[in-house]
């Protein structure tokens, strides 16, 4: 079971956690106990049937107060956001001398969904003067930041190169409604760039290498309906397909 009020859960101070919540499948998981008390209602326990009772006499929302007696514990991640945003990105990574300046900031998704694991990607100029690119990671509960990989722009495929090989395809510039670079495997620092296109009522997500632009996966699904087909181009050995 899972509850919900306002995008946030509240949680009283002196109060102690039985169980940590929990992310599983994109919900955010916490014990009954925890959120209904706040929520105005009663929390009962049958043990004959092993079932919960939750009892109120109102609406939840009218008996919401918002006091000092209660702290923001986190925020409700649908699917684990766990990127940091544009301002605390542009402010580590100059402080960290991973870059001298930066330039451009956005947020990747690594599984091309909006609702997938994402990065915080930062671009811009080293000390030496090259073009770098650093992905950044939050912890949403500790809330530290940590650096998930990084590359030389000059070292990989340009935009410009993708561009030219979706034209190969058929793949009109203004049919890409995105592009850009993100970390396919962190554990072996493999930077990809993932493309979407949507022509008529389909929509498409290319997975090039960034080193040779190599077409690693090409997915194709219906912009209404279920998903239709996938279809995997030259798997690379050291690569798996991405799922969504």
């Amino acid at each position: 079971m899972t509850l919900q009020f306002r995008n946030t859960c509240y949680h009283k101070c002196y109060g102690i956690w039985d169980q940590v919540p929990v992310l599983l499948n994109g919900r955010t998981f916490v014990p009954v106990r925890f959120v209904a008390p706040a929520l105005g209602a009663k929390v009962d326990w049958d043990e004959a049937n092993q079932t919960v009772l939750i009892l109120s006499e109102g609406n939840f929302s009218d008996s919401f107060q918002s006091t000092e007696k209660y702290y923001k514990l986190f925020d409700v991640k649908v699917g684990g956001q766990d990127y940091c945003s544009p301002e605390e990105a542009k402010q580590y990574v100059l402080q960290q001398n991973l870059l001298k300046y930066a330039e451009n900031i956005r947020v990747v998704y690594i599984r091309f969904a909006e609702y997938g694991p994402a990065d915080t990607m930062v671009t811009g100029y080293d000390w030496e003067g090259n073009s770098k690119a650093v992905w950044l990671s939050k912890d949403p509960y500790l809330e530290t930041i940590e650096v998930d990989g990084s590359v030389l722009l000059q070292d990989g495929v340009s935009e410009e190169k993708i561009y030219a090989i979706l034209q190969e395809k058929g793949v009109k510039r203004e049919d890409v409604t995105d592009l850009y670079l993100a970390i396919n495997n962190k554990e072996l620092n493999q930077i990809c760039w993932y493309a979407l296109v949507q022509q008529e009522q389909k929509k498409y997500n290319y997975l090039f290498d960034f080193k040779t632009g190599e077409l690693i996966s090409e997915y194709q699904y219906e912009v209404e309906g279920n998903v239709s087909y996938s279809i995997t181009k030259k798997q690379h050995p050291l690569y798996s397909c991405f799922s969504l």
